[in-house]
């Protein structure tokens, strides 16, 4: 499996290198058939697994992007909120740059950026990042 980015880049927030190996049964037979998204950071895989010679019904879920609140409004990946980052979050608000700009402040992966995400990322700014 691998998550991209809307810029079409693999996206590390999805195991730490945007690429997963799905791995159900012992005989390493598992094939996945569907996969379906349950918002926007969780998926299921279904299909089945090769199990000592027989096929069983496998499923797994996925939280695809653990880490993405790690710091919100944290544009540029420098582990504080500035006020450069709260422009780029503002200009993606207002259709003037892509979210591709500022994946830190998209906090529901909605490919949009709102008000009330600028206003977390205002709150980090002041209050510093969560502790990891």
């Amino acid at each position: 499996m691998a998550q991209f980015t809307p810029s079409g880049e693999l996206d590390t927030r999805f195991n730490g290198t945007g690429m997963g190996t799905l791995r159900l049964g012992p005989d390493g037979a598992d094939r996945a058939q569907a996969v379906t998204f349950l918002g926007p950071d969780h998926l299921v895989v279904g299909g089945y697994s090769g199990v000592f010679g027989f096929r069983q019904f496998a499923l797994a879920a996925y939280e695809t992007t653990p880490e993405h609140t790690a710091c919100p409004g944290d544009c540029d990946g420098d582990g504080t909120v500035r006020v450069n980052d709260l422009i780029t979050m503002v200009n993606v608000a207002l259709g003037n740059a892509a979210v591709s700009a500022c994946t830190a402040g998209d906090l529901n992966q909605d490919n949009m950026i709102v008000v009330a995400e600028i206003v977390a990322a205002v709150n980090t700014a002041l209050n510093g990042c969560p502790a990891a």
